[in-house]
């Protein structure tokens, strides 16, 4: 059944600050994420048509609020279901239910970034029997609450994990960045156009091929043979990003890898003078370097004018403790893969919920 068969879509409108600066009144002004924009004296919606649904029509995609006191909003729109069928419809299940639907229609590939009226009256639903709607309210509250507890670990581990790595530098002899690490440069020629050019030749080993990506994804493959191309052999790396979020590093495990535009390879020098001995020492003395590195890299990159790290000049200017490796290291290292971890779980586990709540209004 579509919505405007049984319910009425009114569209909220854009309220400026100036007009609440100047506007008396108690009503409360409601954003899109059910926050209080500030008050006046007029009402989107009567008493009569309490309760209703709220929704924004541009960004927190995918999140619905029922409203039992009058209010008015601001780039957030309504639904009121109709007198008729009211019996018939109960409005904590269409709350609910319209979430996964509404998020679809926010991320769809046609790149829908407003939930018009139009579009909103046509989104058609299958009402089930009001005792199905009554279980699946049930079900809903538990994986809300779930859900809410779930975002809410997920935001300490966030704050965490961005905290900046403070280090007692006190009787630690500082180096030049370049005597503890080495670049390798990008490959301009690796643009998808130059990957498809390159022909493939199975008798060779391979190099990975990295974008320049926050998260170093995984861009394709080339023989190692490919000439002009620059590359980690079989070490242990850290992927940085120089353009976009620049200076974001991401720790990569031993193997054979290349990257395209906006992106370098960094890796360790003079290993033993660190403290190195083995293949595990160096994952944890690269994986604290990140730590180290990557919240300072991000502020250069953040003041330079046009966003791009400044690799070059920061590997001749840039002075860093000469830490040698000890298990004081090692735990910070730990605990930070195990926050790491434990967030990559919470999100696991909030995509099954979406999952869930997309099956259940199927």
């Amino acid at each position: 059944m579509l919505i405007k068969t049984f319910a009425d879509v009114l569209q909220g409108h854009q309220i400026t600050d100036e007009e609440i600066y100047y506007s008396l009144g108690e009503i409360p002004i409601l954003t899109g994420s059910n926050d209080v924009k500030g008050f006046w004296d007029k009402s989107l919606i009567r008493t009569d048509q309490l309760p209703c649904i709220s929704y924004p029509t541009k960004g927190n995609s995918g999140v619905t609020f029922i409203q039992t006191k009058l209010f008015d909003a601001n780039n957030t729109a309504l639904i009121v279901i109709k007198d008729e069928f009211k019996s018939d419809i109960l409005l904590e299940w269409l709350a609910f239910a319209l979430r996964p639907i509404l998020k679809g229609h926010m991320t769809n590939v046609e790149g829908v970034s407003y939930l018009n009226k139009e579009l909103v009256d046509n989104i058609d639903l299958a009402i089930p029997a009001e005792k199905t709607q009554e279980k699946l309210i049930d079900k809903f509250k538990v994986l809300d609450g779930l859900t809410k507890r779930l975002r809410h670990l997920e935001g300490s581990i966030e704050a965490l994990l961005s905290k900046t790595l403070e280090v007692d530098t006190t009787g630690i002899a500082h180096v030049q960045l370049n005597e503890v690490l080495s670049y390798v440069s990008r490959n301009d020629s690796l643009s998808e156009e130059g990957l498809y050019g390159i022909e493939p030749d199975p008798s060779q080993p391979t190099i990975k091929v990295l974008s320049g990506a926050v998260e170093a994804t995984f861009y394709g493959e080339i023989p190692v043979n490919t000439p002009g191309i620059h590359f980690v052999d079989n070490k242990q790396s850290l992927h940085l990003v120089t353009r976009g979020r620049a200076g974001q590093l991401t720790y990569l495990k031993k193997g054979r890898y290349a990257t395209n535009t906006n992106a370098f390879l960094l890796h360790l020098k003079a290993k033993r003078e660190l403290g190195l001995r083995t293949e595990t020492d160096e994952a944890y003395y690269l994986k604290f370097l990140r730590l180290y590195l990557e919240p300072r890299f991000l502020e250069m990159s953040s003041s330079s004018d046009v966003s791009v790290f400044p690799l070059t000049d920061v590997f001749e200017d840039m002075e860093i403790p000469r830490f040698q490796l000890d298990d004081a290291m090692k735990i910070i290292v730990q605990k930070h893969d195990q926050l790491t971890a434990l967030h990559g779980c919470v999100q696991g586990q909030l995509q099954t919920i979406e999952s869930l709540l997309e099956r259940g209004i199927a």
